[in-house]
């Protein structure tokens, strides 16, 4: 740990008499920095489902790509769909591109753009949330989770990036932290490591049957904290370790479509796999915290009140603990979280990685169809790499 990164491991057990002095400022901090909201909003094409584990009810929302055939299945639109689904360009407009909100100072940015038009991008055909609930559907072939930007919400997350895989069946989960949506609980950084073995127990007795399922973890933004815990919690799990149905699972969970879960699970043996971590934006957060003191406190009170926190906020100690390939999806021009900043876990990553510069954007932008060779080249990095 560099000695700029002021992160003692402070805990009630290492601090028995500063227990609530760390307490009241793990809280301070979590006001200062975290936007959760719980008004109702629409989700779209996506199925809500419930993750139950270590202690949380998480509220989860998963929708369905269903692959396109063709020739021309990633590199252009295709007019054939699939019974039961409904269409839409490339270009995820909802959570992912539409909102953003300042993380380090509350300032709200939240902003509108249209949608693409779809000659522009691959098309994507996405299962009927009705076929969904039924379980009318065949075994993906890819699963993504993702874990939004701090004002953002499962409910507004689109289907990107499974249009890289405009061919492929892929399942799309979202996840809204405790204080998010319907999540009961305090939105707090101190969920992050119990959420993040949730999930992945949760999507690994799920998927217990598909064995080398390839997953890919996104994150968002400061949710790029929770995917590095999620990711270290699948290689700390493995498939030998898979929990019991009765410990950890996802309810009011239809089958998945068009197979049997019954002869894997008794081997015990399947599992899926990570297959890639894409980070959009991720913070060191600790530096970023400091850097941005101003904006709050004066003097030294954002140091005191960071350092009641230990290594689960060290985004670059644990990515340097992460294996997986890496993609790292970088604005040029991020007034938030500034590239100098994001490359302090590109460097800590040990594994196979690579950068994906969006010219003259700033934290919210993403590469859309209305700039095809970007774009283009943009999902053609997310096949290559995850």
């Amino acid at each position: 740990m560099n000695a700029d990164r002021p992160l003692p491991p402070n805990s009630t057990a290492t601090n028995p008499n500063g227990a609530g002095r760390y307490s009241l400022r793990r809280r301070l901090l979590d006001q200062l920095a975290l936007r959760p909201s719980r008004q109702p909003l629409d989700p779209g094409p996506q199925l809500r489902h419930w993750i139950d584990g270590g202690g949380l009810r998480l509220e989860a929302f998963r929708q369905f790509q269903l692959g396109r055939t063709g020739p021309d299945s990633f590199t252009g639109p295709d007019s054939a769909t699939r019974p039961g689904s409904v269409t839409g360009p490339g270009s995820a407009t909802r959570q992912d591109s539409a909102t953003s909100q300042d993380s380090f100072t509350g300032q709200d940015r939240r902003t509108e753009r249209p949608v693409e038009p779809a000659a522009a991008g691959p098309l994507v055909a996405l299962l009927d949330p009705a076929a969904l609930a039924a379980g009318d559907h065949p075994p993906p072939q890819r699963v993504i989770i993702k874990y939004a930007g701090n004002a953002g919400r499962a409910e507004r997350s689109s289907w990107h990036p499974a249009e890289a895989w405009a061919d492929q069946d892929v399942e799309i989960w979202t996840i809204n932290p405790p204080g998010y949506g319907q999540s009961p609980g305090r939105a707090s950084l101190d969920h992050v490591p119990a959420l993040a073995a949730a999930v992945w127990q949760a999507i690994a007795q799920h998927y217990r049957d598909l064995p080398e399922l390839p997953v890919v973890i996104l994150g968002n933004s400061i949710g790029a904290l929770t995917a590095l815990h999620t990711v270290l919690a699948a290689q700390s799990h493995g498939p030998a370790a898979q929990p019991s149905a009765a410990t950890t699972g996802i309810t009011t969970d239809p089958a998945i479509g068009g197979h049997d879960r019954s002869e894997a699970a008794a081997s015990g043996t399947a599992a899926p796999r990570v297959s890639g971590l894409l980070l959009r934006n991720p913070p060191d957060l600790v530096p970023l915290i400091l850097q941005h003191r101003r904006r709050w406190f004066h003097g030294p009170v954002p140091a005191w009140l960071v350092r009641a926190w230990g290594p689960e906020i060290d985004s670059v100690g644990l990515i340097a603990g992460c294996h997986c390939p890496l993609l790292l999806l970088q604005s040029e021009w991020d007034r938030e979280v500034p590239p100098s900043n994001q490359d302090r876990l590109w460097e800590a990553h040990p594994g196979p990685k690579h950068k994906f510069i969006v010219p003259a954007a700033d934290h919210e932008q993403l590469p859309t169809p209305a700039q095809p060779d970007l774009y283009h080249r943009y999902l053609q990095a997310i096949r290559t790499h995850l």
